[in-house]
């Protein structure tokens, strides 16, 4: 297995490389620039382009950045690598300060993590549980294998196969089994099973749990062994163990040209990884050989000394950075100078309503077009949620097609408004034909009747806004992805007269942390594609999360109501223009005075 040890600049010892062989490349780069901000980026930049000419199309790059500098460095690093590059940040609380700013210690390092394309993936890694966590596991019915706890068998479905008599129990309302009958008859015969009372459980063993899954957040320390004894600053191997779990797979080749202490060679040693390290300082190589020769490894490595006739990196031409780029990180920098001023309101839980139709009940053949990829919508928004919101999935009443008859919604919905409390969030989601009958706007429903829409559909002024306005709520959200117009093909979700936005804004003017997201602006359609097998503005609303996406994303954990409006304004127009040569623009009804914080972001793979 090749590992080398370069005494050498970091543009020499990345060129010794490769093209497309390093899985991941490390780099921790001295940050000291003596006021000149352009020299040293243009010398930054020089290795963020040839660490992109080494990394495989599922690499990462990864980069200890002061976090000063974090915004600059993700600005850079999208221009080499990518806008959509920037996969998550993981911070590091250090034993001791690195510096003081305005008498705070800073006791963090910040590890950015970028992917070389969408191949790149993350792999989950666990931590050991607590003895608190542990003691959640019981066996009160001394189950032989042990302690286990109870998670919930039900599901919010539509699925017909998934709503069955099981032992004696029928799921509520709108809920089904997780699994088949025959999956439940296997687990039953398991004894995986716990029947009370008028509910079924299903046993999660401690013993089959693989631990916590790890945030982005870490507590990698030094241990007293590692640091003695060194002259060099020194990382805790922990670390860089995480990281190569994270990233990398058995026999990948990982690269790290300003290695220093060697940390990140010894955890590659330690976890089966090739590697190419090296460092300019020959007093780190030194105490790199020392730390390898302790641990059994220095014969197993490579040495390359400094080669005296390579050219100094100074040397090299480096393109200037762009005015362009200036003004993105300037822009980079107010975004995280802003943060503060955003408002938020504090709240226990969050009550989502999701309702789409996408197939509407035939009445002898006169039947209403259906929605194309209505109902694929509603569930991925759903998941996101749940993913990156932190949602409860039993908080999530979902209405689809035949559970969407107009009496079912009015009543259904009128109790959950009703009993929403001043705590509590709100959240509304609709996928289906809209429109507007000269009075108010209204959403077809599963029995809406083509010749007479009026009666057969639902107000939304009536279901939803007024009895949100007379309720506690002090916070609601509303995703309308419909539109209104003439039907002209299969493509669009449209019916009618345009939508009116003016009772939307009743919502913000009553409230300031009401927000409404129309998926078109008024007189437009709002359309799917059969490539993205989705609505586009769902899916583009979906993948600002998914795609952890910076410009969402703020400071790599709020999502504000304006950066999610803008983002759906500029990239799901420029889609509908580019691939199906319509118009869409979305639109978003927003509290004009002050920018309101939506969610405090899930880390992508917590």
């Amino acid at each position: 297995m090749k590992r080398i040890l370069f005494n050498n600049e970091a543009d020499e010892i990345l060129a010794n490389v490769g093209s497309n062989k390093a899985k991941l490349v490390y780099l921790d780069p001295p940050f000291y620039y003596e006021g000149n901000f352009i020299e040293y980026f243009q010398y930054l930049e020089l290795i963020l382009i040839k660490s992109r000419e080494i990394l495989s199309q599922d690499g990462f790059l990864v980069i200890n950045s002061q976090r000063e500098l974090r915004a600059e460095i993700q600005v850079l690093v999208k221009q080499i690598l990518g806008k959509d590059s920037f996969f998550s940040e993981i911070i590091n609380i250090s034993s001791r300060p690195n510096h003081l700013l305005h008498s705070l210690a800073d006791c963090n390092e910040h590890l950015l993590i970028f992917g070389r394309s969408k191949l790149s993936k993350i792999y989950p890694i666990y931590e050991p549980l607590n003895l608190e966590e542990q003691r959640r596991y019981k066996n009160p019915d001394h189950d032989p294998k042990g302690p286990y706890m109870k998670m919930t068998v039900t599901i919010n479905t539509s699925n017909p196969n998934l709503k069955y008599e099981f032992c004696g129990v029928f799921p509520k309302f709108n809920r089904g089994w997780r699994y088949s009958r025959s999956k439940m008859d296997e687990l039953l015969k398991e004894g995986r099973l716990l029947k009370q009372g008028e509910s079924i459980f299903l046993k999660r063993y401690l013993s089959e749990i693989p631990g916590k899954q790890v945030t982005n957040i870490w507590n990698c320390q030094l241990s007293s062994s590692e640091a003695k004894g060194s002259r060099v600053a020194q990382q805790p191997i922990s670390l860089h163990s995480r990281l190569i779990e994270a990233l990398t797979n058995k026999d990948d080749l990982i690269v790290d040209p300003y290695c220093g202490s060697g940390t990140s060679l010894i955890a590659s040693i330690e976890k089966k990884r090739r590697w190419h390290g090296g460092d300019n300082s020959m007093e780190a190589i030194d105490f790199i050989f020392n730390r390898l020769d302790e641990n059994g490894f220095a014969k197993k490595v490579n040495f390359i000394p400094f080669n005296k006739n390579s050219n100094n990196i100074h040397n090299y031409f480096v393109p200037k950075i762009t005015r362009k780029m200036l003004h993105l990180i300037a822009d980079e920098c107010s975004v995280h100078s802003k943060v503060n001023e955003i408002s938020s309101v504090k709240f226990e839980r969050t009550l989502v309503i999701i309702v789409s139709v996408e197939e509407y009940a035939d009445f002898g053949g006169n039947t209403i077009p259906k929605v194309k990829y209505a109902n694929r919508d509603a569930s991925l928004f759903r998941n996101t949620l749940i993913k990156y919101w932190g949602v409860d999935e039993n908080d999530i009443y979902e209405f689809k097609n035949n559970q969407a008859f107009k009496s079912s919604l009015e009543y259904e919905i009128y109790g959950l408004i009703n009993n929403i409390k001043e705590n509590e969030r709100f959240i509304f989601y609709y996928a289906g034909h809209g429109f507007h009958d000269g009075t108010s706007n209204r959403i077809s429903t599963y029995d809406t009747h083509p010749g007479n829409l009026f009666n057969t559909s639902i107000s939304l002024r009536e279901l939803i806004i007024d009895p949100i306005i007379q309720s506690k709520c002090t916070s609601a959200l509303f995703f309308i992805d419909s539109c209104a117009q003439k039907i002209s093909n299969d493509l669009s979700r449209r019916l009618l007269k345009n939508i009116d936005l003016e009772e939307f804004k009743l919502l913000t003017n009553e409230n300031s942390h009401y927000a409404t997201y129309l998926s078109c602006s008024t007189g437009q359609s709002s359309y799917s594609c059969d490539e993205l097998q989705h609505g586009v503005w769902t899916y583009h609303l979906c993948a600002a999360f998914d795609l952890f996406l910076d410009e969402v994303i703020r400071g790599g954990e709020i999502v504000t109501d304006r950066s999610l409006s803008t983002y759906l304004s500029k990239h799901v127009s420029s889609y509908i223009a580019k691939k199906l040569n319509y118009e869409q623009s979305p639109k978003a009804i927003l509290e004009s005075s002050h920018e309101n914080l939506l969610v405090k972001i899930r880390p992508k793979d917590s």
